[in-house]
């Protein structure tokens, strides 16, 4: 997917290192790794699968990682409804980047961009957790 997918700027949460991709691929390997002794982790959705692997010890801080899920998610639905695909910070228009600051509860766009990076952090310490190495690095084109 790197190779031929890769993320088209700092917006697309879903493709960047520490992203939405990477977030389900951890989440979804860990359940898989530990489901035959705890059944209760298969669940159809990631927010439960995060909770039930918080619940089983499995992964610490799962409030955390369930913030760093919502930010990201609240961050693609809001630039898709804006955008036909995630542009470049210079392109947001000062009325969208309320949005989207709003969205977040955050004061200005400087303050999405930190807390965007904050998400990702989480995301690549679970990387590392569930598969013993850092991801590599991800960046837009």
């Amino acid at each position: 997917m790197d190779k031929h997918l890769p993320p088209t700027s700092s917006w697309d949460v879903k493709r960047l290192s520490g992203g939405l991709i990477d977030l389900e691929y951890a989440v979804q390997s860990l359940v898989l790794l530990h489901a035959h002794a705890q059944p209760a982790l298969l669940r159809p959705d990631l927010p439960g699968m995060i909770a039930a692997l918080g619940d089983a010890g499995l992964l610490p801080g799962s409030r955390d990682i369930l913030q760093a899920l919502t930010t990201l998610e609240t961050v693609q639905t809001v630039v898709r409804v804006g955008f036909a695909k995630p542009p470049r910070t210079a392109a947001i228009p000062p009325a969208f980047a309320a949005v989207l600051a709003h969205a977040l509860k955050c004061p200005d766009l400087k303050a999405v961009e930190a807390q965007i990076l904050d998400a990702r952090g989480i995301v690549a310490q679970i990387w590392e957790q569930v598969f013993g190495t850092p991801r590599k690095p991800v960046n837009a084109r």
